[in-house]
């Protein structure tokens, strides 16, 4: 854009928005335009992990479920985030020694969010029960995540959009994966 230009003006604008500063700019620049433009944005972005997990574990278990349960993660978002810096660490300083371990290390606490949401535990109770509760499950746990890892080549590959499939189907997997050992 040059010095001069009209940032109101199409050929001014920006062709990508990567920042709620610009989006808030070309929100802006539409409306002068005339055009009707809302924007929904949604400052917390936690509790979706554990909502997505809780309506995959309804869906795993034949349960009705309803969009509203992808928001109602936020209740579990204290020990998830905690559970979540202790499994990043121990992944982080196993995986950076040890290749193997550090697999073994993941896939035997791969439960623990899962746990949290279903039995409501602490985040040390869910690292521990996940580590008890994936023994004798973990080829098969290594196996899925392959499955999900193959899947979501190409679905990333196809500009994001067969993840939009790929993510909802995997959170049930797990959840099947999950409510099976």
């Amino acid at each position: 854009m040059t010095a001069n230009a009209d940032p109101t003006t199409p050929a001014a604008r920006p062709a990508v928005v990567r920042t709620v500063p610009e989006l808030r700019d070309a929100v802006a620049a539409l409306r002068a335009d005339g055009h009707d433009v809302k924007v929904l944005h949604r400052d917390a972005r936690f509790g979706y992990k554990a909502g997505a997990m809780a309506a995959g574990l309804r869906v795993a278990r034949g349960e009705s479920y309803s969009v509203g349960d992808l928001f109602a993660g936020v209740r579990w978002f204290p020990s998830i985030a905690v559970a979540s810096i202790l499994f990043g660490l121990a992944f982080v300083s196993t995986g950076l020694c040890l290749f193997i371990p550090g697999i073994v290390l993941s896939l035997g606490w791969s439960t623990y969010a899962l746990l949290i949401v279903d039995r409501n535990l602490g985040p040390i109770e869910a690292l521990s029960e996940s580590w008890r509760a994936t023994t004798g499950h973990k080829v098969n746990l290594l196996l899925l995540g392959l499955l999900l890892v193959a899947l979501g080549i190409p679905a990333a590959c196809a500009c994001g959009l067969g993840l939009l499939l790929l993510i909802p189907v995997a959170t049930i997997a797990q959840a099947f994966a999950y409510l099976r050992m």
